[in-house]
């Protein structure tokens, strides 16, 4: 997974940022789920936290999940989500 600082510097009204351990926690949670409902609940507990208050910084999450035993043979193998 890759994100930008916006994730995990959302804040809420007290000051107080996402952090780095309530991303790792709903990532843990999710992990079992497909790269887009991971995505999707991220940004769901990042607004959740956040409340009212607006994102200071764009926020961008990238999901990639290795599939095993599965070869990559054509292009429609790769599932793109974009999420804002």
């Amino acid at each position: 997974m890759f994100y930008s600082d916006g994730v995990v510097e959302a804040g809420e009204s007290s000051g107080e940022m996402f952090g780095v351990q309530r991303l790792g926690e709903v990532v843990l949670a999710n992990r079992a789920r497909d790269a887009k409902t991971v995505v999707e609940a991220v940004f769901r507990a990042v607004r959740k936290f956040s409340g009212d208050e607006p994102l200071a910084d764009d926020a961008t999450i990238v999901v990639v999940r290795a599939l095993q035993d599965q070869p990559l043979t054509e292009a429609n193998d790769v599932e793109t989500t974009v999420h804002s």
